[in-house]
Order: C-alpha cells, then structure tokens, then sequence
C-alpha cells in the first residue's frame, strides 16, 4: 500500500476556527469543493484493487485518467431540467461533482483496468515489475 498513496493539495481548506470536524460536512456545501467518494485499496501481491463508491452515477458520467504517475478518478452529473408541468414541494436533487487525485508509484500504468458495476468502480492497478539485472561478464586478459 505504501505505492498509492492520495494525493492532498493542502491539509484543511477552511480557516483554523472552522477546521473542526463538526463544521467540516455543512461547510463544504458552500466552499465550491467537490464532494470526495469512499475508497478501499486491497493488496493482491501482484497487484491492487481499488475499489470506489460512485453509486448514482452512469458510466459516461466517469472519468479515470493517469498522467506522470498521478491517477484521477473524476465523476460528474449534470441536473436534469425540472419538467414545465411539475410542481416541486421540494428537490434535493441536482448537479453532483466528486474527484479523488492519488500518487501512482511503483505501478504499471498501461496494465491499468477499470469496470463500473453497481455503483462500485474497480481498477486494477498492477505493480511495476522491476527491470532484470543483466550480468555483464568481464573477460579476463
């Protein structure tokens, strides 16, 4: 685990007085941040598994690119227009936007996999094999 590790910009975005965990949830609505997603990260030996909740979203609303070691892990959903006819007492629901940034190291960055099943992403991050040592036999004279 010690090869994925994620990436943080800045340790807090809110000034000391509200770094509390309590104000956390209720003021990231209003600091223009991108709601994170829950991650696990399982260590197969030859590989790792990382496994993402992404429940609500569809496929084509997913992003994951890898760019000089750094994988982001992007989801974006657009709020649907309310109909003409309708008569909302009350919506909760609109535009969702979450990313997850993590530091790829000691991985194999064309053998990446992904599938999206479910709500759960899955990519398949295999380790970097280290490059054979050749033997260079030095001729006696």
């Amino acid at each position: 685990m010690t090869h994925l590790i994620p990436y943080r910009a800045r340790t807090s975005r809110f000034p000391a007085p509200f770094a509390d965990d309590f104000f956390r949830p209720f003021l990231r609505e209003f600091a223009g941040r991108s709601a994170e997603f829950d991650v696990d990260v399982i260590d197969k030996g030859d590989h790792y598994l990382l496994e993402a909740d992404l429940p609500g979203f569809d496929k084509a609303e997913l992003s994951v690119a890898v760019e000089e070691e750094t994988l982001t892990i992007e989801a974006k959903s657009a709020a649907e227009p309310p109909a003409e006819d309708a008569r909302y007492l009350y919506s909760e629901r609109r535009a969702r936007a979450a990313k997850r940034t993590f530091a790829l190291r000691e991985i194999d960055e064309a053998g990446i996999a992904a599938e999206y099943r479910d709500g759960v992403l899955r990519l398949t991050l295999p380790n970097r094999q280290p490059p054979e040592k050749a033997i260079r036999r030095i001729e006696l004279i």
